[in-house]
Parts: structure tokens; sequence; C-alpha cells
């Protein structure tokens, strides 16, 4: 059964898929990685200007640009797939911030705690992945 096949039933009207395939987790990390985008452009425009110029109005617009494009993203990904299967991929979003933050050498300690909490996401995320009850087709 091919991918069209799974998408369209027999009056060609779009279903949800429920189970995890390969697109969807790269779907959710684009989704993922707007977030990121949209964080760090709100970081730069804070932390390097100070006072309202038109170079922080650039990145405000852009970051609320990334966020809306995010926003419809996201709507056309839920018409795909399921709530319950896309949503928990999204927590992905904390190591990879954590991540982003400790290569940017932002000032925090990344402590054993730290690595710990973030190994933990990460391995829940893998358990999603692999559970094969949320891989049934509606």
């Amino acid at each position: 059964m091919s991918a069209a096949d799974i998408l369209a039933g027999k009056s060609g009207q779009l279903r949800r898929v429920r189970y995890l395939s390969p697109m969807k987790y790269l779907l959710v990390l684009l989704s993922v990685l707007m977030t990121i985008a949209s964080a760090l452009l709100l970081d730069f425009a804070a932390d390097r200007y100070k006072t309202v110029s038109l170079v922080v109005f650039f990145l405000l617009g852009t970051a609320v640009f990334v966020n809306v494009v995010k926003f419809v993203f996201w709507g056309w990904l839920l018409k795909r797939y399921d709530l319950s299967t896309s949503y928990p991929l999204t927590s992905i979003f904390f190591p990879l911030i954590f991540l982003t933050a400790w290569l940017r050498e932002d000032n925090f300690r990344a402590e054993w705690p730290q690595w710990m909490g973030m190994a933990l996401i990460v391995a829940g995320i893998l358990f999603f992945i692999k559970n094969p009850s949320a891989r049934t087709e509606e």
C-alpha cells in the first residue's frame, strides 16, 4: 500500500494517518526547527540591541513571520496526522534548544541533572517511536 493510498480514502478525501512514518518525523522536526529559529531571532534581537531600531523591527518581523508559517504548517500537519502521535514528538524541542544554548555558550552551567533530564526526554521520544501501538492505522 502506497502513501497515496493511505492518505486518500475511496472518495478521495484526505484521511488522518495514525502510524508514525519517517516523513512525519521530518515534518515534526521541521516544525520544531522553526520554533528554535524564532527563539534565536528573538534572543538575538533582545541581546544585541538595547534600543529600538530598524534592525530590531526586522528581527521581530522575521520572528513573527516564522511563527505564522509554523502555525499554518502545524495545522496542515494535523490534518494529515493525529495529534496524539504528532504532539509528543515535539518534545525534541527541549533537548535541541538546550544543545543550542550550550553550543552558543549562553550564561548557564550544564551540570549532570540537566544532561540527565535531556537524556530522559530523548529516551522517552525513542520509546514512543518504538511503541507498536502508536503505529495502528485508523
